[in-house]
């Protein structure tokens, strides 16, 4: 109604805006019929009614732009109040979804479903915490359909405990019961001696002990299944006896071996020392010198050799040589480290960008609202940041740079590849023109939506993806 109310006003407002300009019209005629008859009277009455004409005309126009202005409000109270009524009737079904699982689930507490039907009872006590904490994070279709699912399993808990409730009334004795108690405590014995066999490993050393103890209790379950408790009881006796048999014997077998294994410990120390230097060689390949990596190659072929010949002295020593060459190499790179670490915390002066190191060098990366929608125009929240990022290449300036855009997969393909490249070539003229870094210095590359750092599924995501990773390559002359 107050929309409607609003648009005829607007009308209003614009019709005598159009009868004020007929006016201003008519004035205009009748003041050049004065001066075209000399009448000078006629002519100062005509000025009188064009002045009135016009200020009718301005008063009526602004009466039309008020109008326009109290619609475009009316709307957007209207929008916001609908939104407001959506969100509490969103609400007021997922409580009544969770109040309607929280009823069935305890009707299922109150016939002990949580002791004979605790699969179930838990799962419907976990889907009802979920549902109150999405409620709390209004993601109200999560919430209602957790709900749902938490009343679905709390109705079988509360059958499947009655079910069990009415079948332990009704099928079982005192008597029955007393030799049920029996089997099950027999076969739980037989079940641990079974486990610890298992653990000392009787079936890697004693299988056909450990086999018939497992096949024994195996038959004593289905004897209890069949409600042959006593032979099931027999039969776990049986199986107690002989997994605890193949538990000593897997034992005696055990220590055997390791006393095995302690005779051949020099050997292993000295082919674990001769690893660790292999694994190093390859490990800490980046960290070398060509010149390095071929000393230690042959000090390494020198080593094997000595195995061979059982010389287990001259194996360590040799392999000794290597770690001390590597680890030398590695301080070397400790320091460049120290530096990238030096550059990362200059870096991370820059607000809104991420920084980390790579196998490249210092990654410095701006993402979100970097450049226009579609476009490789520099929006101007990034440009301050685009400026120290000039100052921190010039403070290290014996480092190459390279620059690289990438997108979100929204679009073709194509299209963002070049759009990619077209960003990055923007963002290092930007920043050559801000520090007068030299352009040799820099290089670009645009890889579209080829390699993403989060979920295109979401916007969140999207923006991480819109990106300009900027490497400092500090390891490019290794």
């Amino acid at each position: 109604a107050t929309r409607s109310r609003i648009e005829a006003q607007i009308a209003t407002a614009e019709a005598r805006l159009a009868i004020a300009t007929q006016r201003v019209t008519d004035a205009r005629t009748r003041i050049v019929r004065a001066k075209l008859g000399q009448m000078a009277h006629q002519v100062a009455a005509a000025q009188v009614r064009q002045a009135i004409a016009e200020y009718h005309a301005r008063a009526s126009d602004a009466n039309a732009r008020a109008a326009r202005l109290e619609a475009s409000q009316a709307r957007l109270d209207a929008q916001s109040t609908q939104e407001a009524s959506q969100k509490k009737i969103r609400l007021s079904e997922v409580q009544l979804a969770i109040s309607k699982a929280e009823f069935v689930l305890q009707e299922a507490t109150e016939v002990d479903a949580m002791t004979h039907a605790a699969g179930f009872y838990d799962k419907s006590q976990r889907l009802l915490k979920d549902a109150r904490s999405l409620v709390k994070r209004e993601q109200f279709d999560a919430a209602l359909a957790a709900a749902t699912q938490a009343e679905q399993q709390a109705r079988r808990a509360r059958v499947a405990a009655v079910a069990v409730m009415e079948a332990i009334r009704n099928e079982m004795s005192a008597s029955k019961q007393k030799a049920v108690t029996e089997a099950r405590v027999t076969l739980a014995k037989a079940q641990m001696s079974l486990d610890a066999a298992l653990d000392a490993d009787a079936d890697i050393y004693v299988p056909d002990a450990y086999n018939k103890a497992q096949l024994e209790l195996q038959s004593a379950q289905e004897k209890l299944a069949a409600e042959d408790f006593e032979e099931a009881r027999q039969l776990a006796t049986q199986a107690h006896l002989h997994a605890t048999q193949a538990y000593e014997q897997a034992q005696i077998i055990k220590a055997e071996r390791e006393a095995k294994a302690r005779l051949e410990e020099r050997i292993a120390q000295v082919k674990d020392a001769l690893f660790r230097a292999e694994d190093a060689l390859v490990n800490e390949r980046a960290s070398l010198k060509e010149s390095e990596w071929v000393q230690a190659e042959n000090w390494i072929v020198k080593a094997r050799k000595a195995l061979e010949t059982e010389d287990y002295e001259g194996t360590i020593t040799l392999a000794t040589q290597v770690q001390e060459l590597i680890a030398d190499a590695v301080e070397r790179m400790a320091q460049l480290r120290q530096r990238e670490g030096q550059i990362a915390i200059d870096a991370r002066q820059i607000k809104g960008v991420q920084v980390s190191t790579s196998e490249r060098g210092v990654l410095i990366r701006f993402s979100g609202n970097i450049f226009t929608k579609g476009s490789s125009k520099l929006t101007t929240e990034v440009l301050s940041g685009v400026k120290l990022l000039a100052q921190l290449l010039n403070k290290y300036s014996s480092y190459s740079v390279l620059i690289e855009g990438h997108t979100d997969n929204s679009g073709d393909a194509d299209y963002n590849l070049q759009l990619s490249k077209d960003r990055a070539d923007t963002f290092m003229a930007y920043l050559i023109d801000a520090g007068r870094i030299r352009r040799s210095r820099l290089k670009t590359v645009g890889l579209g939506e080829s390699q993403p750092i989060a979920s295109n599924a979401d916007e969140q995501g999207r923006r991480q993806n819109r990106r300009i990773d900027v490497i400092v390559l500090t390891r490019e002359n290794l």
